[in-house]
């Protein structure tokens, strides 16, 4: 900060340059003018030739006394920069300086015309040419006016500098002040990039005084590690461009660790290169990052550990209760012998508690798929009335159990998706269990679904208590368990409706809940309408394949011949082509189904469904009967999400 001190300091002392050629030049046009008010005098006082000859070829004595005048207002208005600088270096009071410069340099004027009128005109004598006759004392007066007009101009000149000067220093010294009391580091280079100007910043920060680091280059507060990165990133020197942001690792003078984001650019002054910087201390921000970084990398290491544990677990335990339950079956059948109402009563509830184990581990393993993110779609045509009414007789006897109706709510006409159809059936599975779970005995449970133009909406409502707002945020987290208040209550392994977000999810929906305390609680979700696959059917005889696949829901193109199949290639999207021959496919020299799913269907070698493979290079024949199984595989395989 010592440099802009300085630099103000020099300011208040000397004129720029321009500034002083401002007093010459304007010395000069009153001499001009002085010039010319000589030659109108000359002719008007003393009737001496024309006023052209006066003007241009005077004689020599004339030359050299006006050329004293002119001297002498050139002279005035230097004196005048002088005594106006001294007055501010010493405090004057310079609000009449000009005019008592004026008048001093007036009285002078006065007494050189006197002596040139003395010499040049033959006067009386030179204290007669002091007090001359009035036609004469106009044109004194007249010139002492010059003189006077000119010093109070000077001073004008000098009263504007003063004030721009004032200004420009109380600009600085707020600037200065400012500086110093930010808490990042500013500073100013040069071309080089040469620190001239740096806050004290540097030294609360770095350690470093404001005087060492003048002359540095500001990359050498960057580590020696960075510099690199940084001399590329800041080498461009261009004006125009926009300010560039820069984290590193800063230099200290004890070695401490402190990270600075910096701002810098490079503007343009006229002819010269200028830089401005600003370093802020992120120091704190950097640390806590790295710790987070530090955190989540043992978190998902964690995350890792525990889905691999739920999966090896999950799938360890499979064995050991399918022979549990295996063996109780047979207990229960008699086939190891008379089993009395108390084993029977005992061996039911172990086959119950297997059942509940056994959701249990699938649970887990549908956990564990959706938080690996490797979830597979198998898509196929899914009839979901066909779904709703597999799903309500799988919980039939739960329900009976309970009294629970299942009042359904859906279009008389069938409603198809193109989805997973086991996950589409956990899906309504957990939501309507839950329901049954949550609802009073002898009351209802409503489910239904309603098509929309890019969604299918499905909806379950139970005839419970209802669920504290409190809980809905957490309601589909893992292992969250609540318990209700009032009415009827269900401690479940926290996992269902987790499992129901993971599956909506998959296929691009969302779902949310509605509940209040007393009014029970309807479970909303959407299923994004996949559009069903396009299968092109190049045969002469396609009726009766093309029977089987639209029976299935799959959209159907036929083709008689190669040539027809690539004019439509040409305009639609196709997911997969059926070749009724193994010649057609033999034939396509030019790779038109290059990319696309392919099926021989022949009668040329045929396999079984279980040896059916597809992939364009192998092209395998398939007998007509697996059709639509060979299809169902082929586009499930390649449409898994």
């Amino acid at each position: 900060m010592k440099e802009i001190q300085n630099d103000h300091r020099r300011t208040d002392s000397f004129l720029p340059p321009r500034k002083q050629l401002i007093y010459l030049w304007t010395g000069l046009g009153f001499g001009l003018l002085y010039w010319i008010m000589e030659a109108i005098r000359d002719v008007i006082s003393f009737n001496r030739g024309s006023f052209l000859e006066r003007l241009i070829m005077p004689d020599l004595m004339t030359v050299w006394s006006r050329l004293m005048v002119v001297f002498l207002l050139i002279l005035l208005g230097f004196f005048l920069q002088l005594i106006l600088q001294l007055s501010r270096r010493n405090s004057w009071n310079i609000r009449h300086v000009g005019l008592y410069a004026g008048i001093s340099f007036g009285v002078l004027y006065w007494i050189l015309e006197a002596m040139r009128d003395a010499l040049l005109f033959r006067a009386p004598g030179f204290l007669s040419s002091l007090m001359p006759d009035p036609r004469m004392a106009w044109i004194r007066l007249l010139g002492l006016l010059t003189v006077l007009l000119f010093s109070l101009y000077c001073q004008s000149l000098w009263d504007d500098k003063a004030r721009n000067d004032a200004e420009r220093h109380r600009q600085a010294e707020e600037t200065m002040a400012l500086m110093e009391t930010a808490a990042d580091i500013i500073f100013r280079t040069d071309e080089e990039g040469k620190i001239v100007q740096i806050n004290s910043a540097a030294n609360r920060l770095l350690g470093f005084s404001e005087d060492s680091l003048i002359g540095c280059s500001f990359l050498s507060l960057i580590h020696p590690d960075q510099r690199g990165d940084a001399e590329r990133f800041y080498g461009e020197k261009e004006s125009d461009t926009p300010s560039r942001y820069f984290e590193f690792r800063a230099c200290s003078r004890d070695d401490r660790v402190v990270y600075l984001g910096q701002n810098f650019q490079w503007v343009r002054y006229e002819e010269q290169v200028v830089g401005y910087g600003v370093a802020r201390n992120i120091t704190q921000r950097v640390q806590a990052q790295e710790w987070m970084d530090e955190a989540n990398r043992r978190i998902q290491k964690v995350d890792a550990f525990k889905s691999h544990f739920f999966n090896s677990v999950s799938h360890e335990l499979r064995t050991p209760i399918s022979v549990i339950r295996e063996g109780v079956s047979l207990c229960l059948e008699g086939m190891m012998g008379p089993v009395s109402f108390d084993q029977r009563e005992l061996l039911n509830k172990v086959s119950d508690h297997i059942n509940r184990l056994t959701r249990l581990v699938n649970h887990l393993l549908d956990m564990s798929t959706i938080d690996s993110g490797n979830h597979k779609l198998y898509r196929k045509p899914v009839h979901l009335q066909d779904l709703i009414r597999r799903m309500s007789d799988f919980l039939g006897t739960q329900m009976q159990d309970k009294g629970i109706r299942l009042k359904t709510h859906y279009p008389p006409e069938p409603v198809w998706i193109y989805g997973d159809e086991k996950k589409i059936f956990q899906i309504f599975f957990h939501l309507v269990e839950n329901a049954v779970n949550f609802s009073y005995d002898q009351s209802e449970v409503q489910i239904g679904i309603r098509e929309g133009c890019e969604e299918i909406w499905g909806w379950v409502r139970d005839s419970g208590q209802g669920i504290d707002p409190d809980w809905l945020p957490r309601l589909f987290d893992m292992f969250q368990q609540f318990e209700r208040r009032d009415g009827p209550g269900y401690r479940g392994t926290g996992l269902g409706l987790s499992i129901v977000r993971g599956f909506v999810e998959e296929h691009g929906g969302r779902v949310w809940v509605d509940s209040e305390p007393g009014k029970g609680t309807i479970v909303w979700f959407t299923l994004k309408k996949e559009t069903f696959p396009v299968v092109l059917l190049v045969s002469r005889r396609p009726e009766s394949m093309t029977r089987d696949l639209e029976e299935a829901h799959y959209s159907v193109i036929e083709a008689d011949s190669m040539t027809a199949a690539r004019r439509i290639l040409q305009h639609r999207k196709i997911d997969l082509i059926v070749f009724e021959d193994e010649s057609d496919i033999k034939s396509d020299e030019d790779n038109s189904f290059s990319g696309i799913p392919i099926l021989n269907w022949g009668r040329v070698n045929p396999v079984s469904r279980r040896e059916f493979t597809w992939a364009v290079e192998k092209r395998p024949a398939c007998d007509s009967k697996d059709l639509r199984k060979a299809v169902f595989e082929t586009l499930s395989t390649t449409y898994r999400g």
